[in-house]
């Protein structure tokens, strides 16, 4: 790019070495940006452009964006795409490995963005019947933190509701249901 560019509104925006920033001017006005509002404002219009076209990109190498992929409901596919080289990959959740940077990504991806089990939606006074390392467990959800997950307990034993370890969950009872056999 050349030190100087116009917008399409005309107004120009120009290398300052005076400043070590940007000048910009239009008719009107003109103002100057330290480097580090330009890198700020970069990073800001470059992440609403992301969010705008549904695509997340890896904070720790940002040439690297995924798009997610709506293709089963029962297994979580994604397109991870260098934007520096073009370069794209198709990765499935559980088919992740160790040492490729794309499935670094990725693996970076899917522990972001983590799939919401229904126990997650647990409210405070219900009875659940969850398992944990392969253990059924009958227990209550009894409050919510302040990270706002909640906590099931059973006797002296309390787990987050968004604890790894439990891998399955049903709700058997709502204090404003009733009986309920879920």
């Amino acid at each position: 790019m050349s030190d100087v560019f116009t917008a399409s509104n005309g107004t120009k925006i120009e290398t300052s070495e005076k400043y070590g920033g940007l000048e910009v001017t239009s008719s009107e006005d003109f103002d100057y940006l330290l480097q580090k509002h330009v890198d700020a404002l970069r990073e800001w219009f470059r992440a609403e452009r992301d969010e705008e076209l549904g695509r997340w990109r890896d904070p720790e190498s940002p040439d690297w964006v995924v798009y997610p992929m709506n293709c089963y409901e029962d297994v979580r596919y994604i397109r991870v795409m260098n934007e520096r080289d073009g370069r794209k990959f198709i990765i499935r959740e559980n088919e992740l490995i160790t040492g490729a940077s794309f499935h670094e990504v990725a693996g970076r991806w899917f522990a972001a963005h983590p799939v919401r089990k229904p126990w997650h939606d647990a409210r405070p006074g219900e009875a659940w019947v969850i398992t944990i390392d392969g253990y059924e467990w009958a227990v209550v959800m009894v409050r919510s933190e302040s990270s706002g997950n909640g906590l099931f307990a059973s006797g002296d034993e309390a787990i987050s509701i968004t604890s790894p370890r439990i891998t399955a969950g049903r709700r058997v009872w709502a204090p404003d249901e009733g009986d309920d056999d879920e």
